[in-house]
C-alpha cells in the first residue's frame, strides 16, 4: 500500500520534500539574528520578533480582538496578550473597548505602531529585494504565486482538527 501522507506518487512525494527542506532554509536564514537586526537598524525599529509579529499582524487586520488576533497567529490567548501589553507600553499598540460588545477589547496600531510597521515592511522587502535582484520579474510574480498557494494550503492544514 502506498504512503497516502504526501500523495500516492514517489516522485511527487519527492518533490514535496524537496520544498519541505528548502523552505526550512530560508526560513531558517530569514530568521538568522544578523538580518533580523540588519532589518530593523534600516528601519530605524528595534523590536524582538515576537513583537514584530503582533504588530504587523494588528497593523494589517486594523482594529481587531485579542482573541481573533491570537487565532489569526494561532498563538494561545496569554502570549499575545503579552506581547499586546509591550507594544502598549511602546506606544505602539492602543487598546479600548470593543464598540460592538463593550465586555471586549479590541487593539489597534497607533500613529507611531503604523509608521513602525510601514517602516519595518519596507526595510523587509528591501532585504528581499536585494536577495532577488537578479530573478526575472515574471519568475518573481510566479514564485510569489505559488508561495501564497503553499501558504493557504498549510493553513488548511493547520486549521484541522486532528482525527
Amino acid at each position: 500500500m502506498a504512503d497516502e501522507r504526501a500523495g500516492p506518487d514517489p516522485a511527487a512525494r519527492a518533490a514535496a520534500a524537496d520544498v519541505q527542506v528548502n523552505l526550512a532554509l530560508v526560513i531558517r536564514h530569514a530568521r538568522l539574528p544578523r538580518l533580523h537586526r540588519r532589518v530593523l537598524a534600516n528601519a530605524g525599529v528595534f523590536l524582538d520578533r515576537s513583537s514584530y509579529a503582533v504588530l504587523v499582524t494588528v497593523d494589517g487586520l486594523g482594529q481587531v480582538r485579542l482573541s481573533d488576533l491570537a487565532a489569526e497567529m494561532m498563538l494561545d490567548l496569554s502570549t499575545v496578550s503579552r506581547q499586546v501589553r509591550r507594544l502598549e507600553d511602546a506606544g505602539l499598540l492602543e487598546r479600548s473597548v470593543d464598540p460592538e460588545d463593550k465586555r471586549v477589547s479590541v487593539v489597534r496600531p497607533s500613529a507611531a505602531g503604523r509608521v513602525a510597521a510601514n517602516q519595518l515592511n519596507h526595510a523587509w522587502q528591501d532585504a528581499f529585494g536585494e536577495a532577488l535582484a537578479n530573478w526575472p520579474e515574471p519568475e518573481l510574480r510566479e514564485f510569489a504565486s505559488q508561495l501564497a498557494r503553499l501558504s493557504e494550503a498549510l493553513r488548511g492544514i493547520a486549521e484541522q482538527q486532528p482525527s
